[in-house]
C-alpha cells in the first residue's frame, strides 16, 4: 500500500475514506496505522465490521454500517460517485461492492473472483465452488442487474475483466441450473477429501496430509474425522491443494472433482 501512495506522492495520512468490501484480519492493523496519522478517517463496510473493530480497540474510529444508509451513494474529492452495493457471501457472511460509476468499474470484492485466467471451463468451475448458495446467488444477480450493460469488475480474487466476455452469463446459468445448497456435513466432506487424495501422488498426497494434520484424523493416509466445521476444511482444502500440487493441470482437475459435490464454500481465508 505504502508503494502505491508513494507513486501518486501520496502518504497514509491522506487517507480520508476506507471502503471495505470483505473483512480480512489484517485490516485491523492498516486501520491502526491510518487512523494513527489521520483521526478523522471515514471506515464504510457491513455492520458486523463495526463490531469487530469495537472489540479490537478501534472503538474511536468513524465506521459506518452500510446498512444503515439505504442506496448510498458516495462523492469523492475528485468529484467521482461511488454505489455501495451490500450482499452476501453465504446466509452468514455478509460482503459489499462499490461501483465508480464515471469509470463503470465494479469493485466485487470476493464476489465475481477467478482462478487467474481467461479459460471459461476454469472460470466455470472456480464459480461453481465459491459463489453463494442459491438464494444468496440469486440475490446478488438482482442486485448487479441495474448497472450499465458493460462494466470492468475487479475482483479481490483474480485477474480483472469486463461483461462484454459474456462471463457473468455463465454465472446466471450457473444460478438457473443450480439445485446447490450449504451443506455442513461431517460425511460429505470426508468423501471429498478422500476422492482427492486418490487422485494425488505420494508425494503430493504426503504434503497435504501433513498440512491437514491438526484438522483431520487420518488413519493410513485415509480421513476419518475432522476436527473442525465443514466449510472451514473446505476452505483449507482449497488452500493446501494449491500448495501441495506442483502441477496446475492435476490442481484444476481435482477442483473439478471437487465441482461435482453439491455444496459451496463461502471463501473467508482462500
Amino acid at each position: 500500500m505504502n508503494k502505491a501512495l508513494g507513486e501518486m506522492e501520496l502518504s497514509l495520512k491522506d487517507i480520508n475514506l476506507v471502503l471495505i468490501t470483505d473483512f480480512e484480519p489484517y485490516n485491523l492493523e492498516v486501520l491502526r496505522r491510518i487512523y494513527l496519522l489521520n483521526p478523522n478517517v471515514i471506515v464504510l463496510g457491513r455492520g458486523s465490521i463495526g463490531r469487530i473493530l469495537k472489540v479490537s480497540g478501534l472503538s474511536s474510529l468513524k465506521f459506518r454500517a452500510v446498512e444503515e444508509i439505504p442506496l448510498l451513494k458516495i462523492k469523492t474529492p475528485t468529484g467521482f460517485s461511488i454505489r455501495v452495493i451490500p450482499i452476501n457471501n453465504s446466509p452468514y457472511v455478509k460482503s459489499c461492492m462499490f461501483f465508480l460509476e464515471e469509470k463503470n468499474i465494479l469493485f466485487s470484492g470476493k464476489f465475481l473472483g477467478n482462478f487467474n485466467t481467461e479459460d471459461e471451463k476454469v472460470w466455470s468451475i472456480f464459480h461453481r465452488i465459491f459463489f453463494p448458495c442459491k438464494e444468496s446467488l440469486g440475490n446478488n444477480i438482482k442486485l448487479i442487474k441495474d448497472l450499465p450493460q458493460e462494466y470492468s469488475v475487479f475482483p479481490y480474487y483474480g485477474i480483472p475483466y469486463s461483461t462484454e466476455s459474456g462471463k457473468l452469463s455463465i454465472l446466471k446459468e450457473i444460478h438457473e441450473s443450480s439445485e446447490y445448497e450449504y451443506v455442513n456435513d461431517h460425511e460429505i466432506v470426508l468423501t471429498i477429501l478422500n476422492r482427492i487424495l486418490i487422485m494425488l501422488g505420494e508425494e503430493e498426497k504426503e504434503n497435504l496430509i501433513s498440512s491437514l494434520g491438526s484438522m483431520v484424523e487420518f488413519e493410513e493416509g485415509v480421513p476419518v474425522d475432522i476436527y473442525t466445521s465443514p466449510h472451514i476444511l473446505y476452505e483449507q482444502l482449497i488452500e493446501k491443494l494449491a500448495e501441495s500440487v506442483k502441477s496446475k493441470d492435476k490442481f484444476f482437475k481435482a477442483i473439478e472433482e471437487l465441482s461435482k459435490y453439491p455444496f459451496y464454500i463461502p471463501i473467508w481465508e482462500v
